[in-house]
């Protein structure tokens, strides 16, 4: 009755008052409506509180319908999403970017390329422990879900929500599955879109891959940092081992690199990944998936640790930049960078090293003797004393256990040290702790480059006191003498004290010379092996002070009979200069273009090794440019009469001279050509001295082809190349033509060995073989050179500054270019048997008198058995018992 009587009134006043405020149609305007102060007016209704039951009942309504808004939104989102996003059939045909390798001649890695250095192997290689590392690390129920984990992404939205209004710790919810779909088809961008379409992705990879495929895929393509993808390629950058080789500690490292691998990895900061990497292993634990023993053991190894990388790996960049120009042009950059190609060479790996080691030290010498430019870096006391705290605080943090186990051994070699030698200095200045944090470590061996830090200067013992991190090294006066201001052209002072060269706070270059051993008070670097060792307290280590060298050069080696290349480096070091001085440099060779000169005069018939020339001032008339030219000899004096052979054993220009002027300079460029020089050469008498610039490269192959008995062939880098299935695509082709008649070869090379034997490569004797070569040298000195070969070995070796500028008094081929020589071919064959070159039919020796060339007896104390083309031998004879005394000098000169 009551709610009969509420509805009837409720009718009738919405019949007189409708919605809206309007009067019905064809009704008149109502009357306004009456005020509460006006006598007579109806009140409005009270209005019903609402009960916390009605407050409930719609808030509960207005979260089923934002639910099913965002279910609907969501919904529709995915189905628009889905449409878009890319297919994943090619998972199922697996074919990732992977590097291209080259090998030298015995199949040792010298050199990768590459876009993602990646090396893929199947899953069953991976071991148990690693696998579960990255599971603890990234995806603990791997196994157990369907690719998307939904209490994870709960949990990280809820952390996320809590991040944007409180602030605090974000968190991520990602599974293995997720990250691979990312990894494959997505960018890394932080948006709603992104991480729809990956849960999309990783729900169709699961309904299509089983969990053994996502997680082979997932291990072989993430990428570790340092350019390494992939587990196998992260194991080797940074243990040093295969992915089946790994430690629990190593696996549960690398484990930890995937969320963030350019900023913490255990090369940049390993602090950071151990703390991740105690955090995997106890989730490991809480798995068990490691025992406690185990983990506690894996928390004891280091992150950062030292290790030898392959014995010829990167030792070839020059080279190997050579090959990628070629191998680009061939087949593109794709396919080198990306298709897995095998590069097999004809480098040798140890000759290799030699050369470069070889080049290196000769560099540093002739540096050495141009004098000192100043340390790496000079830290004033205010910036040394935080950046040296920081050192010390990160090397003991990182090495702790490898000081520990070394503590132990009496020997400092082998102990972990810093290495100083490519601090950024801004770096060091603006953050200290994170130029600490980024030094590099190695291990302590003798003749070791590393950069340390002075940390004292004691004038009156006559040292500098060097910081190394773990060991304080000895860096005598001695060690210092050297260091005079630097000034190729003239003379600088002498250091007679320690702080003359270097002051507390300098970073420097040092080589390790030796371990000192103590007993009784006194320094015995022979100790009895019989004796205990003395405790660690008793040894000190003795460096010598260093400099990268200004002065470039190249060396080239190349196997005579086959024309390939054995080992080629074009600088001091790659990655400070990719300019290759062996085969892009074009200098002058001086006198070790007069071989192909003396050649061109043997060849002719006109000219034999016992004919006489005049060395005597002339005045020319260059026909090319009309010009007039008096030239002279590098020591100004002059000879008179003397044998070819001569003349070329003591390099004397004016035999040269003569020689081209007679023979004419188109027949000199013409058999240049034939022996391989490409390069622009002078139409002018100064050929005779080695003014046309030529390149190393083609300098070693035009020397090549007279050891081979005349042979030409372009020179061999490449042997095959083959596709990463196998294929064949590139073989070398060997095709040899006669460039130089071979007793003329023969002859040259005879005559050549003279100036080994007695002229101005005698050093090159060191060999204790035999040995053919011409030193050379162009003007002012700037540039030195010697070719010289063996029967089975051909190398050329260039020095001077890129700039051209002088070397320095003194810096003749002899000096500065044959030293080099000495040292790698020592290295090079020492494993190879002596022989002797070997004679052509069509050549004869004859018994000579060195002075005048005419045929003489036996008995004659200056008689030689000389070398001539048969038909060419002298028919004069000499007058043994009335030849005057000779009036000429035959001690030999300086080259040019």
């Amino acid at each position: 009755m009551r709610w009969a009587l509420r509805h009837d009134r409720r009718r009738r006043q919405h019949a007189a008052d409708p919605p809206g405020g309007s009067p019905p149609d064809g009704a008149a305007e109502a009357p306004a409506a009456a005020t509460a102060e006006e006598p007579g007016a109806a009140a409005p209704p009270p209005r019903a509180p609402l009960t916390w039951r009605a407050i409930l009942r719609r808030a509960a309504i207005g979260c089923v319908a934002a639910a099913l808004a965002a279910v609907a939104f969501i919904a529709v989102s995915f189905a628009v999403l889905a449409r878009s996003v890319p297919e994943i059939a090619t998972l199922a045909d697996y074919h990732p970017p992977l590097a291209s390798k080259l090998f030298d001649r015995r199949g040792e890695l010298l050199f990768r390329y590459f876009r993602e250095r990646r090396t893929v192997v199947p899953l069953e290689r991976i071991p148990e422990h690693v696998k579960r590392a990255f599971l603890a690390a990234e995806d603990a129920s791997f196994y157990q879900h369907q690719g998307l984990d939904y209490m994870a992404i709960l949990r990280a939205a809820f952390d996320e929500l809590t991040y944007r209004v409180f602030g605090g710790r974000r968190s991520g919810g990602s599974t293995i599955t997720q990250q691979t779909a990312r990894t494959f088809f997505l960018s890394t961008e932080q948006t709603y879109t992104r991480k729809l379409r990956e849960m999309i992705l990783a729900k169709k990879i699961e309904e299509n891959f089983g969990k053994d495929e996502i997680l082979f895929l997932y291990l072989n393509q993430i990428y570790f940092g340092h350019g390494a993808y992939g587990v196998e390629e992260a194991a080797k950058e940074y243990y040093g081992v295969s992915v089946q080789d790994l430690t629990l500690g190593q696996a549960a490292a690398l484990a930890s690199i995937p969320k963030s691998p350019n900023r913490i990895n255990p090369s940049t900061n390993p602090t950071r990944v151990a703390k991740r990497r105690d955090y995997v292993l106890q989730q490991m634990l809480e798995q068990n998936w490691a025992t406690p023993a185990e983990v506690e053991r894996a928390k004891g190894e280091p992150v950062r640790v030292e290790f030898d990388r392959p014995a010829y790996q990167d030792l070839a960049a020059y080279p190997a930049e050579t090959i990628r120009r070629e191998l680009e042009a061939r087949f593109g950059s794709e396919q080198l960078l990306a298709g897995g190609l095998r590069i097999y060479t004809t480098l040798d790996g140890a000759m290799q090293a030699a050369a470069q080691q070889a080049l290196r030290e000769g560099l540093r010498a002739i540096d050495r003797r141009q004098g000192f430019r100043g340390p790496l870096l000079r830290l004033e006391p205010d910036e040394m004393r935080p950046f040296v705290q920081a050192l010390h605080d990160a090397f003991d943090r990182h090495h702790a256990a490898a000081l520990e186990l070394t503590a132990a051994d009496a020997s400092l070699l082998g102990r972990p040290v810093w290495d100083l030698s490519a601090l950024d200095p801004k770096r060091v200045l603006e953050s200290p702790k994170s130029a600490a944090e980024a030094v590099p470590t190695r291990k302590l061996r003798e003749k070791m480059l590393v950069g340390g830090l002075v940390e004292r200067v004691d004038s009156t013992a006559d040292v500098a006191i060097v910081d190394l991190g773990s060991v304080k090294a000895n860096l005598p006066l001695a060690e210092m003498q050297w260091a005079r201001p630097f000034a190729p052209l003239s003379a600088t002072p002498t250091p007679r004290d320690p702080a003359d060269v270097l002051r507390p706070g300098d970073v420097v270059l040092v080589r390790v010379l030796r371990e000192n051993v103590a007993y009784k008070g006194k320094l015995d670097p022979d100790a009895d092996a019989n004796r205990p060792p003395p405790p660690v307290g008793n040894r000190t280590l003795t460096v010598t002070l260093e400099q990268i060298p200004r002065a470039q050069g190249a060396l080239v080696a190349l196997d005579p009979n086959r024309h390939t290349v054995l080992a080629m480096t074009g600088g001091y070091d790659f990655l400070l200069s990719s300019f290759d001085r062996a085969t892009q440099a074009r200098r002058q060779p001086g006198s070790a273009f007069k071989p192909i000169v003396y050649a061109a005069g043997i060849a002719s018939r006109s000219y034999t090794a016992a004919s006489l020339l005049t060395d005597a001032p002339k005045v020319y008339r260059d026909a090319s440019t009309g010009k007039t030219w008096k030239p002279e000899n590098y020591d100004g004096r002059f000879r008179g009469d003397i044998t070819l052979r001569e003349c070329l054993t003591h390099s004397v220009n004016m035999c040269s001279i003569q020689i081209l002027d007679r023979v004419g300079v188109d027949g000199v460029i013409d058999l240049a050509r034939q022996l391989g020089i490409q390069s622009p050469l002078p139409a002018s008498l100064t050929l005779a001295l080695g003014s046309g610039d030529v390149t190393p490269f083609e300098l070693a192959n035009a020397y090549a082809t007279i050891a081979s008995g005349g042979l030409f062939q372009a020179p061999v880098l490449i042997e095959h190349v083959k596709s990463n299935d196998g294929q064949l695509l590139l073989e070398a082709s060997y095709e040899q033509s006669e460039a130089l008649d071979p007793n003329v070869a023969y002859a040259m090379t005879h005559i050549m060995q003279s100036v080994v034997e007695s002229g101005t490569a005698q050093r090159a004797k060191a060999l204790d073989r035999p040995v053919a070569g011409k030193t050379g040298t162009s003007n002012e000195q700037r540039n030195a050179w010697f070719v010289g070969f063996t029967p089975d070995l051909v190398a050329t070796v260039y020095v001077g500054f890129d700039d051209n500028a002088p070397l320095g008094r003194g810096e003749t081929g002899s000096r500065a270019a044959l030293p080099i020589w000495v040292s790698f071919m020592e290295q090079a064959v020492k494993l190879t048997p002596k022989r002797d070159f070997q004679a052509p039919d069509g050549v004869i020796f004859v018994r000579v008198n060195k002075n005048d060339g005419l045929r003489t007896e036996p008995t004659d104390p200056d008689g030689i058995d000389e070398v001539f083309l048969e038909g060419t031998e002298p028919t004069g004879q000499h007058d043994l018992a009335g030849a005057p005394p000779s009036l000429f000098m035959h001690d030999g000169a300086p080259d040019l």
